[in-house]
């Protein structure tokens, strides 16, 4: 049997006339629908991926600024917490060694006063707002006869009240029955030397 293709074969065949009839460099143009599909799926392909991208730069703009808060936060509570850098600064400033201060945070300034000098009772007898914080006077009865003022300065902080600087002076009695003998001018005098120092040292401290 013959199997080889003949003209007659190819002449009966219905696709192999159609295929003759086209010229080889024959392009095929898509309908105007198809053309708009295609057109449309290229658009929607395109949003999508630029969708993407911008949600991925806001998330990692988001977590850089979240990265950066919490580096800030916690370098602000390493220094501020009672024993941290800023109680070693001021350890160093009074001549004492490295890590003996441990300040405490108070939610009021009598608060910080009477958690740092462990005060049971006192009494603030003025209150004066200065920069960067509270200039307290303190009066206290001693057990003793006699009385003390302390002029307390202390600082606000993010965490709270915190004590920056301070000290007292008392006033002692004569015997019992005997007459008192007050020194309320000395005191004052002395307290108003701590005020106007603890203001130089505020500003100094502000000016660094």
């Amino acid at each position: 049997m013959d199997s080889r293709i003949t003209d007659e074969h190819l002449k009966r065949d219905a696709l192999f006339a159609q295929l003759k009839e086209r010229p080889l460099n024959e392009q095929r143009r898509p309908g105007d629908r198809r053309l708009a599909t295609i057109l449309a799926l290229a658009g929607a392909d395109e949003r999508e991926f630029a969708a993407k991208h911008l949600k991925r730069r806001w998330t990692i703009a988001v977590l850089a600024v979240l990265a950066v808060a919490l580096l800030a936060a916690g370098l602000g509570y390493a220094d501020e917490a009672p024993g941290g850098f800023a109680d070693r600064r001021q350890a160093k400033a009074m001549g004492l060694r490295a890590g003996a201060l441990h300040i405490p945070i108070g939610r009021t300034p009598e608060e910080a006063v009477e958690k740092f000098r462990r005060f049971h009772t006192m009494r603030v007898v003025h209150r004066e707002a200065v920069d960067g914080g509270v200039l307290l006077f303190i009066k206290r009865d001693m057990q003793q006869s006699g009385t003390e003022l302390q002029v307390e300065f202390v600082r606000r902080t993010w965490l709270g009240w915190k004590w920056g600087m301070g000290g007292g002076y008392g006033i002692g009695y004569g015997e019992p029955g005997g007459e008192r003998r007050s020194k309320a001018a000395e005191l004052y005098d002395h307290a108003r030397q701590i005020s106007g120092r603890v203001r130089s040292l505020s500003a100094g401290c502000r000016g660094r």
